[in-house]
């Protein structure tokens, strides 16, 4: 097992790969994969941000936050994991990827005004879910290049527990999972629930491996993990943008070796 300064600077290695793809964005924004560059660097960048997170708690030492943290990050790997699978039954197509945004967005206005209207006190007759759906889809003008019930039915298989109902199905296709990763990532993020939802499990776990020393061990072995995972995320981008640029199979491979290195 690697140590954590081992694995830090493995994470550098595959930054540092991985520049010349993120000073490429602006073209990438104004090409025929646009809002497909849109969604993959989304994802690269919000699951960074979340490991910059994870790293500052393993630097003091909060185990407890690291498995809130990680448990984040394997929900957006899942998600990320879900679109790349389907923009390529989708023919690898930019339409694709504008409806799949489409229907985030969508998703994520409708369950705040769904949550509002439901404490809304003022309102003699509250308004049921089709209700807020079709003054969602009224106000905003992209919605209209899809049918409501189109973006709908999207929205709720962008659900995470739809998504895993999703893997758990591929997962024994090797080429939907083939090293392995998903099987390791969907047991864990169950696990991890009791850490994000105030579980009693991870009190105790918890509570265990700080009596017995093993803080820095478990951090070690979430530290590897999340490197794997988001760079997971960034080797999906680079099969999915090579479409456009050939070139990008070489940092492909040249990041794929130093994963090779953190699962040695």
């Amino acid at each position: 097992m690697q140590t954590i300064d081992e694995l830090k600077n493995i994470h550098k290695e595959i930054i540092n790969d991985f520049e010349d793809i993120t000073r490429d964005l602006p073209i990438l924004l104004k090409s025929s994969f646009e809002y497909t560059s849109e969604v993959c660097f989304m994802y690269i960048n919000s699951t960074h941000l979340i490991f910059d997170a994870i790293l500052n708690a393993v630097n003091s030492e909060n185990y407890y936050s690291i498995n809130i943290l990680y448990r984040s990050l394997t929900e957006h790997f899942l998600r990320f994991n879900f679109y790349f699978f389907n923009f390529a039954l989708n023919g690898k197509s930019d339409s694709y990827s504008h409806k799949f945004r489409t229907a985030l967005e969508f998703n994520d206005k409708f369950l705040i005004l769904k949550s509002k209207n439901s404490i809304e006190t003022n309102l003699k007759i509250k308004k049921n879910a089709q209700d807020l759906k079709d003054e969602l889809y009224r106000s905003n003008s992209n919605y209209a290049q899809y049918d409501l019930q189109e973006l709908d039915v999207i929205a709720r298989d962008l659900s995470i527990k739809n998504i895993i109902s999703f893997t758990e199905k591929h997962i024994d296709n090797k080429e939907f999972d083939s090293g392995g990763l998903l099987k390791e990532i969907i047991v864990q993020y169950s696990k991890l629930s009791s850490y994000v939802h105030g579980g009693i499990l991870a009190h105790r776990e918890h509570i265990y491996f700080a009596t017995e020393n093993k803080i820095v061990k478990n951090m070690t072995v979430i530290l590897g993990s999340s490197i794997i995972t988001l760079t997971s995320i960034k080797l999906q981008t680079l099969m999915i943008l090579s479409e456009t640029n050939p070139e990008y199979l070489k940092v492909y491979f040249k990041i794929s070796s130093n994963i090779y290195k953190l699962q040695a």
